[in-house]
């Protein structure tokens, strides 16, 4: 079975080896596809969390983040990063509660829980030992299959 990632992942393969803003420009239309099925994925995770953990009225947009790498204090840094990732929590890419963060990228994804500086509330009653409803979201066969 093909996988939903690989056009994703030669996108950002071949990002990874031209890392410039001509090839990004010639490369236009895969990177609009691949950042339309990141997005098709992101939002299916959207409708899957918040049947366990209600994220409001999330889009896939307000969640991912940007491909243009923070040029600001870097000498020498790519122009675009070579991962796809988002936040998932109310607020999206924005939030300062509780996300889970999705990194796409050839070579090594992740999903990740955790928050910045949580406060005493976002901790109470939280164990790290009881991830509670969100673990049928992540060992759902949907996930499993991608």
């Amino acid at each position: 079975m093909k996988s939903l990632f690989q056009p994703i992942f030669v996108f950002l393969h071949d990002l990874r080896r031209n890392n410039n803003h001509e090839w990004f420009e010639a490369h236009r239309p895969e990177y609009d596809r691949a950042r339309a099925l990141f997005e098709d994925f992101i939002q299916g995770l959207i409708f899957r969390f918040d049947a366990a953990l209600p994220l409001g009225d999330l889009a896939a947009k307000d969640a991912i983040f940007r491909i243009g790498s923070d040029m600001r204090f870097a000498k020498n840094k790519p122009p675009y990063k070579s991962h796809f990732s988002a936040v998932l929590a109310p607020g999206g890419r924005h939030s300062l509660r509780l996300p889970y963060c999705i990194h796409i990228m050839p070579g090594g994804s992740l999903l990740a829980g955790g928050a910045h500086m949580p406060t005493s509330i976002d901790l109470r009653g939280r164990s790290p030992d009881d991830p509670g409803a969100i673990s049928s979201v992540l060992t759902s066969p949907w996930l499993q299959t991608l």
